[in-house]
């Protein structure tokens, strides 16, 4: 599948498995540090993609015509699994660092300043 042609590239399962680790840090991070219901994952991942990609996870869904279970990470090269997990690392980090400094769970609106 043309889509998945990635998955070629001599990188990728390191990548993707790196990536991995780090989104389970991001998804720790919010779950452990942000307030909010179950959605602020969905939000948080579009404003990462925003900052990539100037798009949103459903827009670029959209553009590849995904099927509603195939998974976006799935069909992105290497370096921009790499680019993502930095990302998330980051973030998780900051979320983190700035819960502790207030002693307390951050707002989503705060976390979103981050």
């Amino acid at each position: 599948h043309t889509k998945f042609i990635n998955q070629r590239d001599q990188d990728y399962l390191m990548a993707a498995f790196q990536e991995e680790n780090y989104r389970k840090q991001f998804t720790d991070a919010l779950d452990k540090y942000v307030d909010g219901n179950k959605w602020k994952y969905g939000r948080f991942t579009n404003l990462i993609y925003q900052s990539i990609f100037h798009e949103n996870a459903a827009e670029y869904k959209k553009i590849l015509k995904l099927a509603e279970k195939d998974k976006i990470r799935e069909t992105m090269y290497s370096e921009v699994l790499t680019l993502i997990a930095s990302f998330e690392s980051g973030i998780a980090h900051e979320l983190e660092r700035q819960s502790i400094n207030l002693g307390r769970p951050l707002t989503q609106k705060e976390a979103e300043l981050l």
